[in-house]
């Protein structure tokens, strides 16, 4: 029996049936990626936007895994430029230049001795104040693919930490995957045809691990949830404990062998400050 329709032509049925079905359970302004084994880099990973809250303590170190993740395999080897740093809002105080950054805490130098030298943070931004040093409305603006803070250079000053950065008998803490966000004063460095303007003295201000829902939205893991893995701490009479380079690496190998390598599914603008919106799962 012939069930043509006169209204489509050979040649176009068939192209629809060559084409995939549309996937109506993806978020708008999507970008699939068309070979998930190819190299792809990215130039920022703002935030991870998940499919299920975190609501235990494994699904809350899962999320700080992926966000070490994106930095080893996506962001840790792609290279920008920074002079534009100087250019972007600022404040004075006591006649030096203050900008207000923040990034993802995704990586740990060490000494041959074993202690942490420096702290790496992806997807740097400056926050836009005004001569004040008060926050503004106008959207963060990208510095770099990552960059690096000195430990030796950190000024901490218990008056300007956030109260929801105080855990309990500590004054500040930081954790593998959580947002900082600190002033600081920059500085140039390196050889005079290759100079990079870099982080001088830093003091930090705030410090949440954060995550996206699918609407677009920002949510930050509460604070009995957050774990007691700390790479940084200040006591409350002012004491800066660091972790270890063993711990370090036992930590992080732990985390590869509990949740393994991840899969980017999606990568698109979803709204407020997510740059890339992504699903992952486990590799089979």
């Amino acid at each position: 029996m012939n069930m043509s329709n006169p209204l489509i032509e050979p040649d176009r049925f068939l192209h629809l049936l060559d084409k995939p079905a549309k996937n109506l359970h993806q978020p708008a302004r999507i970008r699939l990626f068309p070979d998930l084994d190819e190299p792809h880099r990215e130039s920022s990973c703002n935030m991870i936007s998940v499919t299920r809250q975190p609501t235990d303590p494994r699904s809350v170190e899962r999320l700080r895994h992926m966000y070490r993740l994106v930095y080893l395999d996506r962001i840790k080897r792609t290279r920008s430029n920074r002079f534009n740093l100087l250019d972007l809002p600022h404040w004075t105080a006591h006649g030096q230049p203050v900008w207000l950054m923040d990034g993802l805490v995704t990586d740990l130098a060490f000494n041959i001795y074993g202690h942490v030298t420096r702290i790496c943070l992806m997807s740097p931004t400056v926050i836009p104040v005004d001569e004040h040093g008060n926050m503004t409305d106008a959207d963060p603006e990208p510095v770099d693919t990552h960059l690096w803070l000195h430990v030796n250079k950190m000024d901490f000053q218990p008056g300007n930490v956030d109260r929801k950065s105080k855990p309990a008998n500590m004054l500040f803490d930081l954790m593998l995957g959580d947002r900082l966000v600190f002033e600081c004063t920059l500085n140039l460095y390196g050889e005079p045809n290759r100079r990079r303007v870099g982080v001088d003295r830093w003091t930090p201000c705030h410090r949440a691990l954060e995550y996206g829902t699918r609407a677009g939205r920002t949510r930050e893991i509460p604070a009995h949830l957050r774990g007691d893995m700390r790479l940084l701490a200040v006591t409350d009479t002012q004491r800066v404990e660091m972790i270890s380079e063993y711990d370090w690496h036992e930590y992080v190998g732990r985390l590869n062998h509990d949740y393994g390598p991840i899969r980017m599914v999606a990568s698109g603008r979803a709204g407020g400050r997510l740059d890339l919106l992504q699903d992952w799962y486990p590799r089979p």
